[in-house]
């Protein structure tokens, strides 16, 4: 449920023009390195822990699930700004890797990717690729 929460989250980053002025701070990396994911605005922070852990705590999600929970996505997070070439084999279905994520900070789409396939990896940017990858590919 929080990554999904999240996953809503960050795609709100990208479509409130409002938003996106807060978020294009963690997308001016030049170059993918895992230290990429402690580049943000601050308000950023204010705006994913109140609108993912909020809705957790009225659901009455038990607070000793959420700190393991949010250690697992940091570092899930910080793979997947890495500069690394993984893609998790068969768990790529489940996970995204750094591989898939890098082209969700890409200025360009390599030439000939179709239209499709390039909306899809803007969205491409939490922790389970269960939210945004109904089509296998990485």
């Amino acid at each position: 449920m929080k990554d999904f929460l999240e996953w809503s989250i960050h795609n709100l980053l990208h479509r409130v023009p409002a938003l996106w002025e807060v978020h294009k701070l963690h997308h001016s990396i030049v170059e993918m390195d895992w230290i990429g994911n402690f580049r943000f605005h601050w308000l950023e922070s204010v705006v994913y822990q109140g609108l993912t852990y909020l809705p957790l705590v009225i659901m009455g999600v038990n607070p000793s699930v959420l700190l393991p929970v949010a250690i697992a996505a940091t570092v899930i997070g910080h793979l997947n700004h890495s500069n690394l070439d993984l893609t998790y084999g068969p768990l790529r279905y489940v996970f995204n890797s750094p591989r898939m994520h890098i082209w969700h900070h890409a200025a360009e789409m390599p030439p000939g990717r179709p239209l499709w396939r390039q909306l899809r990896d803007l969205a491409e940017c939490v922790g389970l690729a269960l939210w945004h990858r109904p089509l296998a590919r990485a």
